[in-house]
């Protein structure tokens, strides 16, 4: 009972479109964001919250200025399922409450693991 070798797949000889030539809009005829954003407020939240990482929230916050709210209430749910209590007053030094949300998670996690 030998196995036979596998085949080579085969080998696209046209190039892979770039990120940039990709034009999302017009492969579903609406805006990425715009579909997004029509999705229920509570929908949003807690995909957002179950990211796998505070940094990837960061970056989509960053990317996103119509999220910042949404990603504010998502920061807020990680740290109840965290079993923290997240401030309820922006500390002077903190330019948006998703920085300091996101440095209060960071923070725990660098506590939790010494």
């Amino acid at each position: 009972n030998r196995r036979r070798p596998r085949r080579p797949s085969a080998v696209a000889t046209d190039p892979a479109p770039e990120a940039e030539d990709m034009d999302v809009s017009t492969m579903s005829g609406q805006s990425g964001a715009t579909t997004v954003l029509k999705l229920p407020r509570e929908l949003l939240v807690e995909v957002i919250s179950v990211a796998a990482s505070v940094y990837d929230i960061a970056r989509l916050d960053c990317a996103c200025s119509s999220f910042r709210e949404v990603i504010e209430d998502a920061l807020r749910l990680r740290a109840t399922r965290a079993g923290t209590i997240a401030v309820t007053e922006l500390p002077p030094s903190a330019v948006s409450w998703t920085q300091q949300l996101c440095f209060d998670e960071l923070r725990r996690a660098s506590s939790y693991r010494g």
